[in-house]
This record gives structure tokens, sequence and C-alpha cells, in this order.
């Protein structure tokens, strides 16, 4: 309701994106689709390679060194590799297309709880973004370089000196019940094929497994224990979701479609 009152009160331009990862379910596509259109905002659909997008998954399950100790915490391999490669593929568009603001969904628990409003500096961009382009490139092979480095030019041709990522469901104490009711005002549908923990991304349950049977323990912990703590999700809610590991069963062929070997 705050980007409607926006665009229908200020006049605000809006350019929604989403990241296809070759792995959506098809209704989670149908959702953009229909609630871009009642918004009345333009939508982009941006579908890297997919035997990019398996080569990445394949090798983020396999090689521990592409992720940092604490990112475990978090989120599981598959999706911090695809977190981060959203994460550029949006900075990159806002380049491209001098857009000064790039707003996220993330809910308390999901990032760090400063991050509401970030500004990035993009000079300071240039220098972190080296290092970790090179990381990609040894890990995930030449073609990461198209989703994870930045071309001089795109600096060269931006109006601003930094970017605002805003992340307005931090500042909101909504929990998730009331977030769906809203939503589907607008004409969201919930998929029935991305398990509990995903609004999304059928692969979603795979990391979790995979992260579990890793290192025992669901990735979503702190996510969901931390909108306990902010009385959004109760104790016996939060277990519902903490215990739901998939069946091997459940995610076998997700793990054949990127290749790796499941127990």
């Amino acid at each position: 309701y705050t980007l409607k009152l926006l665009i229908e009160e200020f006049g605000l331009k809006c350019l929604a994106v989403t990241v296809d990862n070759g792995f959506l379910s098809k209704l989670a596509i149908e959702n953009g689709n229909r609630i871009t259109d009642k918004l009345g905002v333009d939508y982009l659909i941006n579908k890297p390679s997919n035997s990019f997008m398996l080569n990445m998954y394949n090798k983020s399950v396999k090689d521990e060194k592409i992720h940092s100790k604490a990112s475990i915490k978090r989120a599981s391999s598959i999706c911090n590799s695809c977190i981060n490669l959203i994460n550029n593929i949006m900075i990159k568009i806002a380049l491209e297309k001098n857009i000064p603001m790039i707003a996220g969904g993330y809910i308390g628990g999901q990032v760090p709880k400063d991050s509401a409003l970030l500004m990035l500096d993009l000079n300071q961009l240039k220098s972190t973004k080296e290092s970790s382009k090179n990381l990609y490139k040894e890990k995930f092979g030449k073609t990461s370089d198209r989703y994870f480095s930045f071309e001089s030019r795109l600096f060269n041709n931006y109006s601003f000196k930094k970017i605002a990522i805003l992340n307005p469901m931090l500042t909101q104490s909504l929990n998730e019940d009331e977030i769906i009711q809203a939503i589907k005002l607008l004409g969201w549908k919930k998929p029935s094929d991305t398990g509990l923990n995903s609004s999304n991304c059928k692969l979603n349950d795979l990391g979790i497994y995979i992260h579990y049977n890793k290192y025992g323990f669901n990735p979503y912990i702190l996510e969901i224990t931390e909108q306990v703590r902010y009385g959004l999700l109760t104790k016996d809610e939060a277990m519902k979701k903490i215990n739901a590991i998939p069946k091997i069963a459940q995610i076998y062929n997700l793990a054949n479609d990127i290749k790796v070997d499941i127990k």
C-alpha cells in the first residue's frame, strides 16, 4: 500500500524486477504480472543463462569456501549464491537505467536489523566488487563476469554518487498472515510447489535439505526466531517451520537437476 500511495499521490516512477533463477514457481511469475498490472508499474523479468545457474548451484553445494562461515547462519549455500547474484543484477539495472533507489522485500531476520536504509557508495562498490568478481570467476567460470562484474561505463554514465537501498518491510510490525492478506487484494495467489519457507522458489527446499544434513540446523532458524521475539510468529508456528525439513523424495529430482548427490 505504501508503494501504491507513492505511485498515485506523488507520481513516483517504478520498475518492478523479478530475477528468474530457473526454478521459480509458474504461479510466482503470474503473481508478478498480476500485481504490477494492478499497480500500473512497468515489470521486467531478468532470466540469467540456465546453464550458468545450474553450474552456480552445483559449485555452491560442493565448495564450502565460496561463502563465509557467517553467511551459513542465515541461508543455505544455494540461496546465498542466488541472493548475491540477484543483488548484483539489481544494482547493474539501477546503474544502467540511472535509477537512484532500489527497494527490496526482505523481512526481519533475513537481513541485519539496521538494513532498512543503506546508502551504497559507488566508489566503495567498485573496490569490493572487484575482489568478489575474481572469486566468482574462479568458482563459477568466466561467464560469471556477465552477472558479477561492473563495467566502468555503468559508473561513468550514472548521474548519482550513491544508490539508496531500502527494505521498508523491516520498519513494519506485520506478520506473514497480514502481509498475505494485503497482497491477496492485489491478486497474489500462494504457490503450492515451493515448500513451507518460500513463496516463489521450488529449489529452496533442496537448499534446506542439504544445509540441514551438512550443519544440523534449518537455515531459516535466525529469521524465524527473530519473528518470534517480535511477536510476529507464535512459538508453535515457529517450531512447525523449523522442523519442516523436506524428505529426500521431495527434492530428489531437484538434486538431479543441479547434478548433486544426496543421501
